[in-house]
């Protein structure tokens, strides 16, 4: 999970340095959409939660559920 963020992270710094930089909620998205579905239930409570993850919750959440 920790490379699979960072990856994410690269592309993110990658668009940014060129202009093109991504909001939080764009970062977060690409993460969620892009994982494996075993992870679905934890992608239900971010998405359903009335509360705004952040980057950093939502990062640790998903290294935490690997663990």
């Amino acid at each position: 999970m920790r490379a699979y963020i960072s990856k994410v992270k690269e592309i993110c710094d990658a668009l940014a340095s060129v202009g093109k930089p991504m909001s939080t909620t764009e970062h977060i998205t690409l993460i969620l959409n892009r994982l494996p579905p075993e992870y679905r239930p934890f992608v239900a409570v971010i998405t359903a939660s009335r509360e705004r993850f952040t980057l950093d919750v939502v990062t640790g959440t998903l290294i935490d559920a690997e663990a």
